[in-house]
């Protein structure tokens, strides 16, 4: 038996002992967990790349809107994240987005993997099959399609992917909607267990129905795969960071509503919107923000599992202070809590270039460039550097070194910042070696391809007007075609108009169903009488007054002269600008 004071010495020794495992317990949790943190922190969505929104059915993406050297700017800007969004579902053999992947995209995703693998940036495969199932798809709980569609792509990227490095990703499927989580989680479970197939290293990134949102993330059960991410989008609250956003009733009519909350500045609302000012000063807090924040790190702690935010940004048109109020909020929240976040996209409507020629409720943001054009006070919100001088020398080097090197127009893509805008003509898929091309059908009285050219391109035309060369090929398949090739400046009304030149082809001097190279010397074309502004709607019958300072298009004009004697199709393809 020991002593009273053996038995306090023993106590002590006792109590030292469990306070010492607890210290080492909860240690060794705290690396368990800590060893389940993501090994990125920031980063961006590249929209608008590999995803494409147009009507044109067998077109492609704007594949050359970005190159390893905006990958390089990015990354001295400390993104070390990139989640690449792709419209694989438009891009399968069936309409239903089942199929092959056209091999096109694919390639063009080996080529963005290595970019990211070279600069030590993560990579994750977005399937942001939005524009084949979106929610009225699958509301009705049948998720049969849905789960094919899948199956298709993942068992097509999953081997293509397995040898890759760590730094390449996998995200099954973009904010899952509908209304049936259960169904939702065992076709997700099934997504797992094919890609586990297939790969057994890289991670899959999983999310909940109702668009990625935080309150469903945190009913998800972890699947039992100790290398998934979980992943959440924050644009809370909505009517914030959505506002003038049109086709909804809502969002279109609200306008300079503030972040956080001011009563003396909150707008005043129509009727029936009133209930959304009570909802707001609830919602449009920062306390509001960190609790939703906090709610996805605590499940994500409790689980043992990896989280990250994929998604999150306002509206360019909302006030900037406001706008950057709500990023740095949502930032802080999430870096409080670890947990990495995305910035929605570079440009558009969204992300971190500067609102300058931005419309309201325009999804579109025109005549601003990453990297140029960043606007350094949202960058910095969003936790970015402006890029380095270095990485800045090296972007768009194809544009610097025209017309050095000629630039592509448009050959399958677009080039890199043109714009093409096809009216009554259309890109079709061709079995011969011009696989995408352009195409117009005779008779018809209007039809054209306008194409808008970079600045860094057309400004360089005056000087180099006598060495340039327009060079495309085109196939005639009758003898009464013919078409107007137009330079064209740009359209400020009557003060400035659109003054054009021009070149004309005929059918009747070229051989006919064989596709023939046309190489038009910039010095030939003719400055064309009179002009047609859409700023004021009218003709005006004028002699031509070309200027080359605001030179900005070139346009494929099909109008038909003939009174209807033209028939059959016509193609154009690689449209290259050039010296002779």
């Amino acid at each position: 038996m020991k002593t009273a004071k053996q038995m306090y010495r023993w106590g002590g020794y006792k109590t030292l002992r469990k306070l010492t495992l607890t210290a080492v317990l909860l240690f060794l949790t705290g690396l368990v967990f800590a060893q389940n943190n993501l090994p990125f922190t920031k980063g961006v969505n590249l929209c608008n790349f590999l995803e494409y929104w147009g009507e044109q059915k067998d077109a492609l993406p704007t594949m050359n809107k970005y190159d390893e050297a905006d990958f390089v700017c990015l990354k001295s800007m400390g993104v070390d994240v990139i989640r690449l969004v792709c419209s694989f579902d438009l891009y399968a053999q069936e309409a239903s987005g089942i199929g092959k992947i056209d091999e096109t995209i694919l390639k063009k995703l080996d080529e963005v993997c290595d970019w990211a693998e070279k600069n030590q940036i993560y990579l994750i495969i977005d399937n942001h099959n939005n524009h084949t199932f979106d929610k009225q798809n699958y509301t009705s709980n049948d998720f049969t399609l849905l789960q094919k569609h899948l199956e298709s792509v993942w068992s097509q990227i999953a081997p293509r992917y397995a040898d890759r490095s760590d730094y390449i990703i996998y995200e099954i499927m973009n904010e899952p909607t509908g209304g049936n989580a259960s169904k939702w989680y065992k076709i997700q479970q099934e997504i797992i267990s094919l890609i586990r197939r297939y790969d057994t290293k890289h991670s899959i990134v999983v999310s909940c129905i109702d668009w990625s949102k935080i309150p469903e993330l945190v009913k998800l059960k972890p699947y039992k795969d100790d290398n998934l991410i979980y992943t959440f989008h924050c644009y809370e609250p909505f009517f914030f960071t959505h506002q003038g956003r049109q086709g909804d009733p809502t969002t279109e009519r609200l306008k300079d509503v503030p972040f956080p909350y001011d009563q003396k500045r909150f707008p005043k609302l129509p009727d029936d919107l009133s209930w959304f000012r009570e909802q707001y000063r609830t919602e449009g807090t920062v306390k509001y923000i960190n609790s939703l924040i906090k709610k996805a790190a605590d499940w994500a702690k409790k689980n043992n599992v990896k989280v990250f935010c994929g998604e999150l940004g306002p509206k360019i048109w909302i006030n900037t202070e406001d706008r950057i109020s709500w990023i740095s909020t949502v930032v802080n929240a999430l870096n409080e809590n670890d947990i990495p976040y995305l910035s929605w996209n570079i440009d558009d409507s969204t992300g971190f270039l500067k609102n300058t020629n931005v419309v309201r409720g325009d999804e579109k943001a025109y005549g601003v460039y990453f990297p140029e054009d960043i606007d350094e006070a949202v960058a910095k919100a969003y936790g970015f550097n402006m890029p380095s001088s270095q990485a800045i020398a090296m972007a768009n080097d194809s544009l610097k070194k025209f017309p050095q090197k000629s630039y592509v127009v448009y050959d399958e893509a677009d080039g890199k910042r043109t714009s093409v805008n096809p009216f009554n003509a259309r890109i079709t898929k061709l079995s011969d070696s011009h696989e995408r091309c352009f195409v117009t059908s005779y008779p018809q009285e209007q039809a054209n391809i306008e194409i808008y050219l970079p600045k860094a391109i057309t400004s360089k035309f005056e000087e180099n007007e006598k060495s340039l060369v327009i060079s495309f090929d085109v196939k005639f398949t009758d003898k009464n075609q013919s078409f107007e090739v137009l330079l064209v400046d740009s359209d400020g009304g009557k003060k400035e108009l659109p003054w054009t030149k021009r070149y004309d082809l005929k059918a009747s001097d070229y051989a006919l169903n064989k596709w023939i190279t046309v190489e038009i010397p910039v010095s030939r074309f003719d400055n064309n009488w009179g002009a047609w502004s859409n700023v004021d709607q009218a003709w005006y019958d004028l002699p031509c007054e070309f200027t080359w300072l605001r030179f900005e298009k070139l346009t494929f004009n099909f109008n038909d002269h003939t009174g209807g004697s033209s028939k059959g199709d016509l193609y154009i393809d690689s449209i290259v600008i050039k010296q002779k």
